[in-house]
């Protein structure tokens, strides 16, 4: 064919982009998520009817809260009720939704349709959060009674939502009463699609909320589970364990508690105290990746992981972080840690300041392990800097360190404790050969810890830094 001649049979237009590029195209216009942008991707579908399907799905992909679910429905099945609550010694008018009559399947399919579109449900986590879709004249978002959840679980579709991967649930308290019934919130989400589970509970809830979980979603891969602070007095004080002030060990998880997820390849609790038993059924998990939780050690002798040690437990292990009382204990717990893919390790006590013995053998204990070709970020903290109620010990690096010189891979290092660096000291020349890689390097330590004679000039400092670097 001549090329003068040559026609185009097909000329590129709109409707010739894939579905894909469509969806992205509305992703990055709802890319931030606020007000602005919900109104712009709104014009969007309603100007070229191309993109609506591709709107839609984006705009329905993560949902603050099952309510604008609740808004398909026919009104003369679901209606916002007027419901007086207290606020800050003040009342409010709030909006409760509430059924006004027992559903049929037929007045689902409008909800089933937008359902389906569903990938991430997070719950908001503070009153301020305000939603989308509450009517107007009303103070704060929206309350979802229990008799809706109820009826949800008995008659609504089953899941409720087909397609979501990812839950996000944070606990909510009205007048010293739970306003989500946990069974039935959990048992009308849960399914097969699930891949992340992300829980801030009250710990009296925390031990059935597994069991329907790993009932429900033996799929799981990514667990969160945050204990939330009791805000009412109506609970009984011996069911909490507080043992510092920042971290309060409410919940108790046992190997029989952690029986049934398989395919964990993350795990974050963060105020639950986990037994021996419970970090053995984890270190038997094969493509367990992440590892973050809290260790309370009471006595050492029995606490701690003793019949572990020399055994392989976490294979596969990349990320662990490990808060504690006691760092004594981590020596004993990184001795069954066999994984030779960990990178990045950290590690937090929070209660006396260790002295320089304790943290030589710790770091002996992180410098032999079978991940010392391969760890680049650690992280180690010792006391709170603020805390004025000890007088510890201070250590020099060059005592502390050496075992680390074998960590040949190390990018980042952060040390909090009662570390002193003098003039002239051989440890930055060590740290120079042993780290080529290292571009964060962090020893704090408070000021007044420094005599005079111990404090760095200017030029020491710069020329300190020039070796290092």
């Amino acid at each position: 064919m001549d090329i003068t001649t040559f026609t185009y049979q097909y000329q590129a237009n709109i409707f010739s982009l894939p579905y894909s590029l469509r969806t992205k195209i509305c992703e990055c216009l709802y890319e931030d998520g606020t007000w602005e942008s919900l109104q712009t991707i709104l014009s969007f579908a309603l100007t070229c009817s191309w993109f609506t399907d591709p709107a839609l799905d984006v705009l329905w992909r993560t949902l603050p809260s099952i309510v604008p679910l609740l808004r398909t429905l026919p009104n003369d099945l679901c209606q916002y009720l007027p419901e007086i609550r207290a606020s800050d010694n003040s009342l409010i008018l709030a909006a409760k939704l509430e059924f006004l009559r027992d559903p049929i399947p037929s007045d689902f399919w409008r909800f089933q349709e937008y359902a389906s579109r569903v990938h991430r449900l997070q719950m908001p986590t503070n009153a301020s959060t305000s939603d989308i879709f509450a009517p107007r004249y009303f103070s704060s978002r929206p309350i979802i009674s229990t008799h809706i959840w109820y009826v949800l679980n008995r008659a609504g579709p089953k899941p409720l939502l087909p397609n979501l991967t990812a839950l996000c649930y944070t606990d909510q308290v009205a007048y010293n009463v739970w306003v989500t019934p946990i069974p039935d919130y959990l048992n009308a989400f849960l399914g097969p699609s699930l891949t992340s589970i992300d829980l801030h509970l009250h710990p009296m809830r925390v031990q059935h909320a597994l069991e329907i979980v790993s009932r429900s979603s033996p799929g799981i891969q990514q667990l969160s589970m945050h204990i939330e602070p009791p805000s009412h007095a109506d609970l009984p004080s011996h069911a909490f364990l507080k043992w510092d002030k920042r971290m309060t060990a409410l919940c108790t998880l046992t190997g029989d508690t952690l029986r049934g997820f398989d395919h964990l390849t993350a795990v974050k609790f963060d105020g639950l105290r986990i037994t021996i038993d419970g970090l053995e059924r984890l270190g038997q998990l094969p493509s367990l990746r992440t590892l973050e939780f809290d260790a309370y050690c009471a006595d050492l002798l029995w606490d701690a992981p003793h019949e572990y040690r020399g055994l392989y437990f976490f294979l596969n292990l990349e990320t662990l972080t490990i808060r504690t009382n006691m760092l004594e204990w981590c020596m004993i717990f990184l001795e069954m840690v066999a994984s030779s893919h960990l990178q990045v390790l950290s590690i937090t006590s929070i209660g006396r300041p260790a002295p320089s013995i304790a943290m030589a053998a710790l770091c002996a204990v992180v410098g032999t392990g079978p991940w010392n070709d391969i760890l680049h970020t650690l992280q180690i903290l010792s006391g709170r800097l603020d805390d004025t109620r000890y007088a510890v010990e201070t250590y020099r690096p060059s005592d502390v360190f050496a075992p680390l010189l074998t960590c040949s891979a190390l990018r980042r290092i952060s040390m909090y404790g009662r570390c002193r660096v003098p003039r002239g000291d051989a440890t930055l020349e060590a740290w120079t050969a042993a780290w080529p890689n290292l571009s964060h390097l962090d020893l704090r330590n408070p000021p007044d810890d420094h005599p005079k004679g111990w404090q760095w000039s200017a030029r020491d400092i710069e020329q300190s830094l020039l070796a290092v670097m």
